[in-house]
């Protein structure tokens, strides 16, 4: 789990959140699956192979290696049929992945299937699945069956020569009666730890394979944190210099040579249509991805020179699609910090306009919020999110999107609150409603990775056509 929570950000947005459940949950199984197989089957297996090995030596070295002439040709047909039936388990394992994330996605979407009359359609796209998967999975039991048959062979062969060499010994009376009936029932005997060392393998096979996948993501890169300075506080600035970047699953260039400063305690909206690269800012500036030719200054030393928590200790965020942990209220608000107190809950939640809220509650702090917070309304949880931004004291704190999904009514008291949050704080704001960037310093306009404006609410109205298209697009906020 540890480290599913270091893995980079990038490796977070490829992969689903059940994705990672799944692999963290199958990995746990596959372990104690191989363990207990290993210690209950395998080990006693392996002991018996040599043990009947070392008797056969003592008893006659020269019948003994007549008895397993056979079994290197029969270790490498193991291992030919072994790499068949693993190769096609990761094939069906795949398949079975698809289906099942199909199947999750169509319990979360039953409203929308229901809306567009899909039922039958959803019907076809699971069976067609299901056969690929079943298709899959047929290739893996066959793989078996072949090597059970190829085993069988083997041993039946194997048996024939002892029986051919032992006579033959006989004959030339190197040998007698009682040890070539010994190493008859020798033959069959040494061969059988090896069959039944397979068969386990064979029913941990999909174990096996799912470990492998869980171990893949143990072996990835740990998020970087080469950082050696502490940062204490931020006296000055925070410099963007050269900012170019590209995702690393995208060739496209989404930011191209950005440069702009922010002052200590300075308000600066970032705005432009979607997709212009306002969130990119923030993600580069939170230290999501690594840099390449570009340079972000904290009172002009590179961010990447800071360690990792010291750095992020001076941020705090407020997001559009505000997430909660399904925990209680209290559990929510503390978490950002060690050793708050009620008199530090309640002033915070006061400030964010929701501590009337909270009180009128029966459970109080202690009512649980539900998964992402689905027991609160939008307003509700983007207040305890501002509550929470709050106690957290961050020095720059990131407004992204944070009111564009409430209300009137609910805006106002979300605004309130913001302004007790923002004040003697540095503020990046990311929005496309005029209430919450009117009162910004300094306002960016971005198109398509650039920015092409800069300046006051009065000045861009002034100077800026697109900035004047935004602002008569709208009401009351765009």
């Amino acid at each position: 789990m540890s480290q599913l929570q270091s893995l980079p950000i990038e490796y977070h947005r490829n992969i689903q959140a059940w994705e990672k459940q799944k692999i963290v949950d199958r990995s746990a199984e596959a372990v104690w699956a191989v363990a207990d197989n290993f210690i209950l089957s395998v080990l006693p297996q392996v002991l018996i192979f040599i043990t009947l090995l070392i008797s056969g030596f003592i008893i006659d070295p020269l019948f003994t290696l007549i008895c397993i002439a056979f079994l290197p040709f029969w270790v490498l047909g193991v291992y030919y049929f072994w790499n068949q039936a693993h190769s096609n388990q990761r094939i069906a394992n795949k398949k079975w992945d698809r289906m099942y994330d199909r199947l999750l996605d169509g319990i979360v979407n039953i409203p929308i299937i229901r809306i567009f009359a899909r039922t039958k359609t959803e019907y076809g796209i699971m069976h067609s699945r299901l056969d690929e998967w079943s298709n899959a999975q047929f290739s893996v039991r066959k793989n078996w069956s072949q090597f059970n048959a190829f085993g069988r062979f083997f041993t039946i062969i194997a048996k024939l020569i002892t029986i051919s060499g032992g006579w033959i010994l006989l004959y030339a009376d190197r040998t007698d009666y009682a040890t070539l009936f010994f190493f008859i029932a020798f033959t069959d005997r040494i061969y059988s730890p090896i069959m039944e060392l397979f068969n386990v393998v064979q029913a941990s096979m999909r174990d096996i394979a799912y470990y492998e996948k869980a171990r893949e993501v143990f072996m990835m890169q740990s998020e970087s944190d080469h950082g050696t300075i502490l940062l204490k506080n931020i006296k000055s600035s925070t410099t963007f210099q050269n900012l170019s970047f590209s995702y690393p699953s995208s060739p496209r260039e989404v930011l191209t040579d950005i440069h702009f400063e922010i002052k200590k305690w300075e308000r600066v909206a970032l705005i432009g249509h979607t997709g212009s690269g306002k969130s990119t800012i923030i993600q580069l500036l939170m230290r999501f991805y690594e840099p390449t030719q570009w340079h972000i200054r904290i009172d002009g030393t590179d961010i990447y020179d800071f360690t990792l928590e010291s750095y992020r200790q001076k941020f705090a965020a407020v997001f559009q699609d505000t997430t909660l942990f399904n925990e209680t209220i209290r559990h929510n608000l503390e978490y950002v910090r060690d050793n708050i107190t009620d008199t530090m809950l309640k002033k915070a939640c006061k400030q964010a306009n929701i501590l009337e809220f909270i009180e009128s509650l029966p459970e109080k702090w202690e009512t649980q919020v539900g998964e992402r917070g689905l027991k609160l309304s939008w307003g509700e949880k983007q207040r305890i999110a501002i509550a929470r931004a709050i106690l957290a004291d961050p020095e720059i704190l990131i407004l992204d999107e944070a009111t564009s999904a409430l209300d009137t009514r609910t805006e106002r008291l979300v605004q309130d609150a913001f302004d007790h949050l923002m004040r003697w704080r540095t503020s990046i704001i990311i929005a496309h409603r005029l209430s919450t960037i009117m009162s910004a310093d300094t306002i960016y306009l971005m198109d398509h990775g650039r920015i092409v404006a800069k300046g006051t609410h009065s000045e861009l109205n002034n100077s800026s056509k697109e900035y004047k298209e935004m602002v008569d697009m709208q009401h009351d906020g765009f």
